[in-house]
């Protein structure tokens, strides 16, 4: 039996993702009065985050499309590349605290790669995204709603 030929708008009928992975390495402390919210029990766990200190950030960028006939490719990887590169260059080998004026933590940082991803959406790609991990056991994911 002949395959049926996919619909000239999409190649299948499924969501394609395209993720691409990037590290870094930063120093940052935290400030104690930025977290007066938390009880004592937290505030010692936290502690030693107070101090400077750095990790190896491991970021996961998903991107969102649909190739068609007309278009197979939802967008060249290359170019995926460069937007995420240059935010991660201003991160790479820095202490966060002189690149951010909020406070560094994981939420924050994963937030602010996100909001600057968003604007390279356009009809045919869609940030989906953005994961950040502080170092192996740790992460946040932020996604669009």
């Amino acid at each position: 039996m002949p395959m049926k030929h996919p619909p000239n708008d999409h190649l299948g009928n499924a969501t394609y993702t395209i993720t691409q992975s990037f590290t870094f390495d930063s120093s940052h402390k935290l400030k104690q009065e930025d977290f007066s919210y938390l009880s004592q029990p937290f505030l010692v766990d936290l502690s030693k985050c107070f101090y400077d200190h750095g990790h190896t950030y491991y970021l996961e960028v998903e991107w969102q499309g649909f190739p068609t006939e007309a278009e197979p490719m939802i967008w060249p990887f290359g170019h995926l590349k460069s937007f995420t590169q240059t935010l991660v260059s201003a991160c790479d080998h820095s202490n966060l605290n002189d690149v951010f004026i909020f406070p560094t933590t994981l939420e924050n940082v994963a937030n602010w790669f996100f909001k600057r991803l968003l604007h390279f959406n356009c009809d045919k790609l869609k940030l989906k995204s953005v994961l950040l991990r502080e170092g192996r056991d740790n992460r946040v994911k932020v996604e669009a709603l």
